[in-house]
């Protein structure tokens, strides 16, 4: 056997030693058998190097039978002088004995410190370094950098760690005003972990580990404060915080340090940056509790409260008039989802919802504080940095609406929620409406970053508020408050498909070679009672890339499967995993699967696990390409169902969720194997027709009438995304579907259809209708 190789498991040792592998285990324990772990822990992996073993199993030997070795060191004196005549050692000479055994023993502890050492850095180079290279490309930088850290112990200078290094460890900061404060810092997708104390600010220029951090300080004195923090691979943070003095903070309230804001959302026409002042901001929204304070004290009949003039569909309406709108489901005063006077049992510590702008801006008024602008949210919500981080562990997508605070870690400055569980009511006008942010736990990922206007009547079931006060520290006030203007659509009117030949060429753009899938199945697990996942991968059209696609399988019907295959929205170019995505973990797959159809998911380019590093600027070449290499990943999907006898190939439908719904038009359009369609919140992609941007190879306009299967178009009302009178609609009638199978219907929602009952009833309802409803149930898939 080669000893200089790595035995890399318990099999490998025993094989090694002829042991079985409880004997070996047994020895580790008992006999000090060299065996080393990865990190340490007892449940790591295990490896071990062979020469180390042989010489501890001649050593151990050699103990248990003494008298082989004296009768062996007897016998070589004896040799030794009948060759050279020379006499040994006399037994009487203790003092020379004494001397050469330390000379001996210090010999020993030095060969054992250069095998050891040797050792360890044999694990450096062969264990430690790779693993730390597959870590890299995971979302576990902890524990990439744990590790480095160890290997830095062991060998400096290591030129490949000097390489990795970078990739796994920033720099962070903290001052605080005043200085002296304890800093602590953990993980902030572990809630919970336990605080690390970081020293006492200021802290200068300390290294960690990269990605997200939740911070905490304390100084006695002072209001504790907390926030979050994403720590770039290389670089260096600064975390800057005003302590204020224990009772001069507003209850219930965290500080927000004033800055430049510019409005992130790019529905608003450009408008230029403010900058504003320091500002409390409600730490939770605001809560049912906390609401029927304001119901209990009379607030609702308090005219002082009502600040704004009351206009529906602009026209104006007197008190009497506007207030027989605000009442609860049994006609009292209070929010739409409250019955009798209170809010549902249990629910006391969610936030309040089914309120309107007006009843939100009568309560910000009662507790002495006012709504925010779009700009002060902006701000609190971190929105102006890099905080995709707080998205994956938010309430979006989520199941239901969860107590304040019991998703997720705080923003930036220590305020919870920013993104999902509740809609967040601000002040400015928008759009004929008022200006609503942060996405509610049943709306997609990618709303955390978006605008919506509502009218300031409405009363939706996932519609809450949080409140802010200004600090009094000067800045852009009451200009931040301002009426903002939407940014004009284009005159898609006016566009024009292109001709049949001009078509044909932009078809053959989009054509491949159907060559070799080489498909395997990465894994199969059980993931529901209802649902199996297979995950599988096989080579894109070029043949230099694996595609991979997650299957989701219905456990109680008989095969062959209806599909629906899925193509997200812009969240998917965000997250790490699809587990983390909407659709998946709210579990909404699972419409398809219980009715006994599969349910399809892609990775496509540069979306989830094959999201790239780095990409070439966003150019018209750029997006065109990505829409071509998109479309062939996609056929290619299909060429792969199509191998798999547990799928019906007549009966696959797509489904495209925002962006996927926009691409929609042009998949189906080219991929004939598409027997039906679903578009959820789709219509013409506004950046098609920027300049520089768009080009007309991928432009819905040409695509839509050579569309001809039965397609379902669902869109809410109130989408500020996709227009629907001056976007949807035309996309509508541009489709070239007959008349009687294609079918717009329209809810009162906004980008997002969250009413999911009626949207789950009417996309299930026209997939019966044009795939057929699924088999038999009660026949288990074949893994």
């Amino acid at each position: 056997m080669d000893k200089g190789r790595i035995l890399e498991s318990w099999k490998e040792i025993a094989d090694h030693l002829g042991r079985n592998v409880r004997t070996c285990q047994l020895w580790e324990r008992e006999h000090g058998l060299p065996v080393h772990r990865l990190d340490g822990s007892p449940r790591a992996r295990v490896f071990a190097y062979p020469d180390e073993l042989d010489r501890w199993l001649e050593r151990t030997s050699s103990e248990r039978e003494p008298g082989r070795e004296r009768r062996g060191a007897e016998q070589a004196r004896r040799g030794t002088e009948a060759r050279t005549g020379l006499p040994t050692l006399p037994p009487w000479n203790i003092g020379l004995i004494a001397g050469l055994a330390v000379l001996a023993a210090a010999a020993t502890a030095v060969a054992a410190f250069l095998v050891v050492r040797q050792s360890r850095l044999r694990w450096a180079d062969n264990i430690a370094l790779p693993e730390i290279e597959r870590l890299v490309l995971t979302p576990d930088k902890e524990r990439a950098y744990e590790l480095a850290l160890r290997v830095e112990r062991i060998a400096p200078s290591s030129p490949r760690l000097a390489q990795l290094m970078p990739l796994v460890a920033g720099r962070l900061t903290i001052e605080t005003d005043p200085p002296g404060a304890e800093a602590f810092i953990r993980p902030y997708d572990d809630p919970e972990a336990p605080w690390r104390l970081w020293g006492r600010t200021p802290v200068m220029d300390r290294r960690l580990s990269v990605g997200p951090k939740h911070w905490r300080i304390v100084q006695a004195g002072f209001a504790e404060t907390e926030g979050s923090i994403n720590i770039p691979a290389g670089e260096a943070e600064l975390i800057r915080v005003r302590l204020d003095e224990a009772g001069r903070v507003p209850p219930g309230m965290v500080r927000v340090p004033g800055g430049i804001c510019a409005l992130s959302q790019f529905q608003v026409r450009s408008v230029p940056p403010l900058a504003l002042g320091a500002f409390w901001i409600d730490r939770y929204e605001v809560t049912n509790r906390e609401y029927r304070v304001f119901v209990e004290a009379g607030g609702y009949g308090d005219r002082r409260y009502w600040e704004q003039p009351f206009v529906r569909d602009g026209e104006a309406l007197g008190w009497e008039e506007a207030m027989r709108d605000f009442v609860d489901r049994s006609g009292r005063p209070g929010p739409a989802t409250w019955d009798q006077g209170a809010c549902p049992a249990g629910t006391e510590d969610y936030p309040v919802t089914g309120v309107s702008w007006y009843e939100a801006a009568a309560y910000a008024a009662f507790a002495g504080k006012r709504l925010p602008s779009a700009y002060h949210w902006n701000l609190a919500a971190g929105l102006l940095r890099e905080v995709d981080y707080m998205v994956p562990s938010s309430n979006l997508g989520g199941q239901a609406l969860v107590p304040c605070g019991a998703s997720g870690g705080p923003g930036p400055f220590g305020a919870y929620d920013m993104a999902g569980n509740a809609k967040e009511w601000c002040s400015n006008e928008a759009g004929g409406g008022r200006v609503n942010l942060g996405g509610a736990w049943n709306e997609a990922q990618y709303w955390f970053f978006l605008f919506d206007h509502y009218p300031p009547f409405m009363r939706a079931g996932n519609f809450g508020f949080r409140c802010m006060k200004d600090a009094g520290e000067g800045g852009a006030v009451e200009s931040a408050h301002a009426p903002l203007e939407i940014r004009p659509e284009p005159d898609y009117a006016a566009m024009r498909p292109c001709p049949d030949p001009v078509f044909e060429a932009y078809r053959a753009l989009y054509a491949y070679t159907r060559t070799d899938l080489a498909a395997r199945v990465e894994s199969w697990r059980e993931w529901s009672p209802d649902t199996v996942v297979e995950k599988v991968s096989f080579l894109d059209a070029g043949g230099g890339a694996r595609i991979v696609a997650y299957l989701f399988l219905p456990r109680n019907a008989s095969p062959p499967f209806q599909s629906v295959v899925y193509v997200p929205g812009s969240s998917s170019m965000s997250l790490d995993s699809v587990f983390d995505y909407a659709t998946v973990k709210s579990r909404e797959v699972e419409l398809f699967t219980k009715g006994g159809r599969a349910f399809v998911f892609p990775v496509l380019w540069n979306t989830f696990e094959r999201r790239e590093k780095s990409l070439p600027p966003r150019s018209r070449e750029f997006l065109r390409d990505r829409m071509v290499r998109h479309h062939r990943e996609l056929a290619r999907t299909l060429d792969y169902l199509e191998t798999r006898p547990d799928f019906d190939p007549e009966r696959i439908a797509y489904q495209g969720l925002s962006w996927g719904a926009y691409a929609g038009p042009i998949h189906v359009a080219l991929e004939r194997r598409f027997s039906a369609a679903v578009f959820v919140g789709g219509g013409f992609y506004w950046e098609m027709y920027a300049p520089d941007r768009g080009s007309p190879e991928w432009d819905a306009v040409n695509f839509a009438p050579r569309v001809g299967v039965p397609v379902l178009m669902q869109h809410g009302r109130y989408d500020a995304f996709y227009p629907l009178d001056t976007n949807a609609r035309l996309l509508f009638r541009l489709l070239g579907t007959p008349e009687g199978q294609k079918h717009l219907i329209v809810y009162p929602t906004g980008h997002s259809v969250w009413l999911l009952n009626e949207y789950r009833r009417d996309m299930l309802g026209f997939l019966d209708r044009y795939l057929g409803q699924p088999g038999p149930t009660g026949i288990q898939p074949v893994k």
